[in-house]
């Protein structure tokens, strides 16, 4: 990744407010793996992940 690259993913990273975003987000179709995003910014990090899980009947 270049150093221009680098920038823009932050920018966009800072433009969605990523700090905000729920610790996790749970969906119901099994066939997906689990995703895990950490965005570390000066002293602060935040970890998303979306996790699949069966519905209950």
């Amino acid at each position: 990744m270049t150093a221009a690259e680098r920038k823009q993913l932050i920018a966009k990273f800072d433009a969605a407010n990523f700090f905000a975003f729920q610790d996790s987000y749970v969906s119901t179709k099994l066939d997906y793996p689990t995703k895990y995003i950490t965005y570390w910014k000066g002293a602060r990090a935040s970890a998303s992940g979306i996790t699949t899980a069966p519905q209950r009947r």
